[in-house]
């Protein structure tokens, strides 16, 4: 029998902005993980309202109110993943699942924000790929971070995933993950912006199977998807946060990448595909 794989709906590292955030919203069919990286955001999580600390992991389970608000001088980095769950794989890991809310919000220490973020980039690396396994193994990945997740719950220690740990290959994504509406002008300045950068352009494209400016491309698109499930900012708020010039430009370049138009993603049933 194969092995059960999660369905990836949408993820990002969002940064929000000062003062602001998500306001409140249920996922009918899908949960998503959350790591906030940073200080200064006021999370509602299935109803109740708390401060946040820094590297807090929440789990938010399909129909639970969540929210994010921001305070006037921090503003957080957000790793979120949307994804769908068979609940063959929950009943294996009973600590994902608790009735209690607050039971599925972890402080990470720092191997485990590590291991988290390895993971991350592993699933967006193949989410990214174009390959027919690139699906399949985006979901293995997954899968793989959710058992690490029940483990930890559990008392475990961090596993050693032979994650191929890069600070520099992460510091650029992480700069590319910050720039994504001005794309055109990062792209162009990487080369002078960044020493030693064609070694680490030969890297980035052995991990992502792709240059940083189609993974820029391709991540403004994946924000979109995450930008059209989480918040409701309009079409055209979310074709400006991206940088694009004009409506309709989004509109072509996200119908490119998944087959549809923003706003027929926005109001369908999430499917089982990515």
């Amino acid at each position: 029998m194969a092995p059960w794989l999660p369905a990836i709906v949408s993820m990002g590292c969002t940064p929000t902005v000062l003062g602001g955030g998500f306001s409140g919203h249920v996922h009918a069919e899908h949960d998503e993980l959350c790591l906030l990286a940073g200080d200064g955001s006021r999370i509602t999580h299935a109803g109740v309202a708390h401060d946040a600390a820094d590297a807090t992991l929440y789990l938010f389970r399909r129909g639970e109110l969540h929210a994010y608000a921001n305070g006037p001088r921090q503003s957080p980095d957000l790793w979120i993943i949307h994804y769908q769950a068979d609940e063959a794989l929950y009943r294996a890991c009973p600590r994902l699942t608790s009735a209690n809310p607050r039971a599925r919000i972890w402080r990470l220490d720092a191997e485990q924000q590590r291991t988290y973020r390895g993971y991350f980039r592993k699933i967006l690396a193949e989410r990214m790929g174009t390959g027919a396994s690139a699906p399949m193994a985006a979901a293995g990945w997954l899968r793989l971070l959710l058992v690490t997740l029940d483990r930890w719950a559990g008392g475990a220690a961090s596993p050693d995933p032979s994650l191929d740990d890069d600070p520099e290959l992460d510091e650029l994504c992480q700069y590319l993950g910050d720039h994504l509406a001005d794309a055109d002008a990062v792209t162009r300045s990487l080369a002078r912006r960044i020493p030693n950068y064609d070694s680490l352009r030969h890297r980035f494209r052995a991990v992502f199977g792709m240059p940083p400016r189609r993974y820029l491309a391709r991540l403004r698109i994946e924000q979109a998807r995450h930008l059209l499930l989480e918040s409701d900012l309009t079409m055209a708020q979310v074709a400006e946060r991206l940088g694009f010039a004009r409506q309709h430009e989004f509109a072509r370049a996200f119908r490119r990448e998944v087959g549809c138009p923003p706003s027929a993603f926005r109001c369908r049933p999430v499917g089982t595909g990515l």
